[in-house]
């Protein structure tokens, strides 16, 4: 964990924490607590405290550490509450002896919730038991219990009267049934499965727990309870207790009265005497809450349970998810000393029967069918894919099983991805708290059929929101848990995260139509959440923070959800994320801020924005890791550095990609980052980087050195401009073991590899030369040798010999430039030689390439150029005729490369002859063009003033012969006959006396628009009209286009003769060519009379990926 992470977490827990939570908020603030003064002061320690060598037990607590932090802090050792967080537990997990004041916290990849934290301390400081279910429920303190009489089903019975007034049959079996498992379930997590949906209201719980006596949980929503309740607060029950802590007054009947007043916490309900609840089960809790008010008006069982008890013999070990939702606890007790501590888990068994769940008999099965062969375009789930099967059950329901996976113990609702076969039947079995058949109360179907219909996505496998109905507006923030589309009518402005809440349901399409929405800057803020949510669009909003940003600020935060689409939108604040999720598209966005995706498949990042400036430091602008098959493609990802590695402000990479396999990285424009512009970490396989422009960074073009292993990638056809190094591939650190990703997911790592790997026709310009014998004096790096160190990961291992496996790497036609000295390859054996690799000078005798001084020109696979029928018509842009009346007209064709890339500058001629004469073929008109692309075209256009006769015209190809073809004969095309006569609007012609004047417009630059002066790479047109103002004929002038990179250094690029042009005539010479990446200046010029050359204006151009 580096510094500003520790900062920036500490300053979470303080802000988030302290200032919002009661009753610390009170207590932090002067203003709130009658001008008692701030209690709380809040040190981060900077030190780096090394607990590698402290034991752990199961990998999840340290033996004979309670005390360790406390000594070992440079904030001295006699604070209230210190949080130690440590990278050795191999599980999401924590621990906080009671009463201790320290908390240990997992922090393998960050801080974790500040909630979880809070829930934490909630046990170390102020002593108070977990109030959720699982497998402990006794107290060993008595804190935050309330004292409620133990009611027996008959109790229940008696109080709600007979069938016939108040209570049905029905739900007095339903309550005796609850009361009877409370008291018969036994093991551990028994109690959580079986009364998660037994909670009906917001206090009391029918579960005798906390002690042996009769001392019940006070609160279902409590910050001591799981997030799976929904609460950030403490209840009033915990408050009192935390009070004590922060005051050091025993009272807690006051404590609780002074709670009672504060807002935000989750407090008892008083009922009045002689209202009727509506249901028996409310009147039920109705007089829980009674009791419960009466611990709270007068603890008479609450004297103080601590004294003589040594708080160092238990500690309650947590683990749970990463969004903090699912906890589950154990406890353990030290029977040893403090010095030979020997733990034991501590287990409660309560006598009973248990459920005996019978899922093979017929009546529990419930089928659904999903039928494949013959299916029509409505349903379009394909063979071999994964579809969902959703399930609902009533609150009778305790447990399901699927066919899919006939050993997991299914939730009574809930939905599993299940692989489709020719014909797939999938069945649920159901039992109810009886153990009885429960199929009658679940209803199964197929997802939505319309999220498998691919449409024009098919390929990628997305399938757009389908959602309809009546539009429905938003006018402010607010919760989205129903299909529909909803339209923002005006801007928001909020302090509320997040600000769109969308979960637990499919189909929502939101469109802000441009509006803003405006969240407050801070530490956690979030604009939009989107969780468990299948189908969405999110489009045409303009997202921004307020105030000083924190670095930690998000816009969307997409959990465990599928075939979304995020398009159209701006995007301030820190950054965004992807968590669990498939089949997204986040494509033609502004993005002034981050976007990172983890555990993401087959998702797209297309046609985006990226850019921060240099007052942000951050890893990466586009980060995706520990996902497959997702797509990064025609991105523009400027990371604001000044692409210094001595000068680490903006984005450290332009894109992270880690532990990810089958992706393709392509055609992405990535500038400005002070190290490198791709940088891969992990395990990388079967992975495609190609096309990419890689300018101004610090370090290298494309590297990879943390945990670095590729096997099977391409690197093809990129372009690294101004940069130390072209590649960077090596290894740092060791073997990581299981579980060593965000999730515990990966399997360890048993060796590392640099094999199978090709690196083909990749270009290295403007490289750094050293300014000092000390800095890189070679184009690039590609090692694969033993490390010597270790990570920071937990259980890492150096690798030994036999662990690395490299080889068959192939390096063809790559340009790494002659200004720096050749690459290194160590050990030169793992690199093969594909030829035509140009490089610089060696020290090494045995290197693996044959360095060319320039490109071979040589081509690859066949070459064969062909010429269309040449079109004429009376203006550059008309209807092709062929009977035309003498004047201007124009001729179009084109020149196709119809087989492999050609590299080469080749001369072209367009023919005619006199039909009439039966004349033979004279050559006319002659241009260059400077190569083509495989399957690329170059088009002819030509303009002139013609006589009346019957002619032909015809384009010839390649006519210097400079390209070796495989048919030559295609190369002239087929001849064009027009009949051109006098007309009557001929002009007269000019007098002999006059004198021509040229006049050149400044070029133009057409082609796919990508903003003010920029266009993107690929097929463009170039076009420039020379005009004769004067009263004199100009004569026919040899001319052409230059281009130039610096607006200096001009060099000669296209020729095109200019024909006899008469006074107000004028000609426009137009050339298509494929654009490549950069700054490009282009003029025309003409050889005017006695021999003087004359230039247009320059046009300027950039030319982005």
């Amino acid at each position: 964990m580096n510094i500003p992470t520790l900062i920036g977490g500490a300053e979470q827990y303080r802000t988030e924490g302290f200032e919002m939570i009661e009753p610390f908020k009170t207590y932090s603030t002067s203003e709130l607590n009658g001008g008692k003064g701030r209690y709380f002061a809040h040190f981060a320690d900077l030190a780096q405290h090394d607990d590698t060598g402290w034991s752990t037990l199961f990998g999840r607590f340290f033996v004979g550490a309670n005390k360790k932090p406390r000594a070992l802090s440079s904030c001295g050792n006699d604070g209230s509450q210190y949080f130690f967080h440590t990278g050795k537990f191999r599980v999401p997990s924590a621990y906080a002896p009671y009463g201790n004041g320290i908390a240990f916290l997992y922090s393998n990849s960050g801080f974790i919730r500040t909630d979880v934290a809070m829930h934490e301390m909630g046990h170390s400081f102020g002593w108070l038991e977990d109030e959720y279910h699982s497998g402990f429920d006794v107290t060993l303190y008595y804190a935050n219990c309330a004292p409620a009489s133990q009611r027996t089903a008959t109790d229940i019975v008696s109080r709600f009267g007979p069938p016939s007034s108040k209570t049905t049959a029905s739900e007095r079996t339903q309550i005796q049934s609850l009361i009877k498992k409370s008291a018969s379930a036994s093991g551990r997590n028994k109690i959580m499965t079986l009364f998660e949906r037994a909670y009906w209201d917001q206090y009391g719980d029918t579960v005798s727990g906390c002690h042996t006596n009769v001392q019940n949980r006070p609160s279902l929503k409590s910050m001591m309870n799981t997030g799976a309740f929904g609460s950030d607060q403490f209840n009033v029950v915990s408050c009192g207790y935390l009070l004590r802590s922060i005051t050091g007054e025993e009272n807690l009947k006051s404590h609780w009265q002074e709670c009672m007043k504060m807002d935000g916490l989750e407090k008892p309900v008083v009922v009045p005497g002689g209202v009727q609840a509506v249901t028996p089960i409310s009147r039920l809790f109705a007089l829980l809450k009674d009791s419960l008010f009466a611990a709270v008006a007068a603890p008479s069982a609450t004297t103080d349970m601590r004294t003589g008890i040594d708080f160092e013999r238990f500690i309650n070990v947590e683990t749970f998810s990463s969004e903090g939702k699912n906890i589950q606890s154990e406890i353990f007790e030290n029977t040893g000393d403090e010095k030979n501590p020997s733990w034991r888990q501590v287990t409660i068994e309560v006598p009973g029967d248990e459920i005996v769940e019978d899922f093979t008999r017929s009546d529990l099965v419930k089928k659904i069918t999903l039928s494949v062969e013959g299916a029509t375009d409505a349903v379009g789930v394909k063979k071999g894919e994964e579809a969902e099967v959703v399930w609902r059950g009533d609150e009778s329901i305790v447990s399901c099983r699927g066919s899919w996976n006939p050993t997991e113990k299914l939730p009574p609702s809930g939905t599993a991805q299940v692989l489709v076969t020719e014909s797939s039947t999938f069945s649920l079995s159901c039992l109810d708290a009886e153990g009885k058949a429960a199929t009658a109360s679940v209803i199964v179907s197929a997802v939505n059929p319309s999220l498998f219909t691919r449409g024009v996505e098919w390929l990628t496998g997305r399938a757009a929101s389908s959602a309809t109905g009546a539009v429905i507006t938003l006018s402010a923030c607010g919760e989205i848990t129903q299909s529909g589309r909803y339209v923002v009518e005006n801007d928001i402005t909020t302090s509320q995260s997040p600000c769109l809440n969308i979960h637990d349901t499919q189909d929502v399409q939101v469109n802000c139509n441009g509006h803003t929405i405006t969240g407050k800057s801070g530490v956690g803020s979030l604009l939009v959440h989107l969780k468990n949510v299948r189908g969405f669009s999110i489009e045409s909003c303009l997202f921004q923070m307020s105030g000083s940003p924190s670095g930690y600020e998000r816009i969307f935060s997409i959990e465990n959800s599928t075939n979304g689409v995020i398009q159209n939108n701006t995007l301030g604040g820190s950054y965004s994320e992807a968590r669990e999720s498939k089949n997204l598209l986040i494509k033609n966005n502004n993005f002034q801020s981050t976007y990172e995706q983890l555990y993401t498949n087959e998702s797209t990042i297309e046609g985006n924005i990226f850019r921060i400036d240099s007052s942000r430091t951050t890893n990466g602008l586009i980060a995706s890791n520990y996902g497959s098959h997702n797509r990064i493609v025609n991105n523009k990802i400027n990371g604001g550095a000044k692409g210094l590695f001595s000068e680490q402000r903006g984005a450290d990479d332009g894109i992270i990609i880690q532990d990810e396999n089958n992706d393709v990285i392509e055609d992405n424009a990535v500038e400005n980052n002070w190290d490198c512009g791709i940088e891969t970490l992990g395990t990388i396989t079967n992975i495609r980087i190609s096309r990419n422009y890689i300018k101004n960074n610090g370090f290298c073009g494309i590297g990879g050195w943390y945990w670095h292993s590729w096997l099977g990638n391409t690197i093809a056809d990129n372009t690294i401009d101004d940069a130390p190094l072209m590649f960077a591939l090596y290894r740092e650190y060791g073997l990581r073991p299981a579980f060593a990703d965000y999730s515990k997911k990966m399997l360890a790592d048993h060796s590392i590899f640099f094999k199978d790997n090709n690196f083909i026709n990749n270009k290295f310009i403007r490289a750094r030369v050293p300014t000092s014998e000390h800095e890189v004096v070679f184009s690039s790096r590609v090692t694969m040798l033993l490390p010597v160190r270790l990570g920071t990961i937990p259980n890492e291992r150096l690798p030994v010999v036999g662990e690395i496996i490299s080889g068959n790497n192939k390096f063809i036609d790559n340009d790494f430039g002659t200004t720096l000295q050749a690459p290194v390859f160590d050990p030169p054996s793992m690199i093969v030689d594909g030829g035509g690799n140009v490089c610089g000078k060696t020290m090494f005798a045995d290197y693996p390439l044959e360095c060319l001084s320039s490109p071979r020109v040589t081509q690859t696979g066949s070459v064969n150029l062909s010429s269309t029928k040449p079109t004429i018509s009376d203006s550059p842009d008309g209807e092709a005729r062929t009977t035309l009346t003498a004047g201007n007209m124009t001729l179009r064709a084109e020149i196709k490369s119809e087989g492999a890339e050609i590299r080469e500058t080749f001369g072209n001629t367009i023919q005619y002859r006199d039909v009439t004469a039966n004349g033979a073929w004279t050559d006319w008109v002659t241009f260059e063009v400077a190569g083509l692309i495989a399957g690329g075209k170059a088009t002819v256009r030509h303009t002139w003033g013609a006589g009346a006769g019957n002619w032909g015209f015809r384009l010839v190809a390649d006519s210097g012969g400079t390209i070796t073809e495989t048919n030559e004969q295609d190369n002239y095309s087929e001849a064009t006959p027009v009949f051109i006569v006098v007309g009557t609007t001929l002009p007269p012609s000019p007098p002999p006396s006059g004198m021509p004047k040229l006049f050149l417009a400044t070029p133009v630059i057409s082609g796919r628009q990508a903003g003010l002066g920029k266009v993107y790479a690929g097929s463009m047109t170039i076009s420039a009209k020379a005009t004769n103002s004067g009263d004199g004929i100009l004569p026919t002038s040899s001319g052409g286009f230059q281009y130039s990179t610096d607006g200096k250094d001009w060099k000669p690029w296209v020729k095109a003769d200019v024909p006899e042009l008469f006074p107000g005539i004028g000609h426009t010479t137009v050339y298509n060519w494929e654009g490549g990446a950069g700054v490009w200046n282009f003029r025309f010029y003409m050889e005017a009379s006695l021999g003087v050359r004359e230039y247009s204006e320059r046009a300027t151009v950039e030319i982005v990926l």
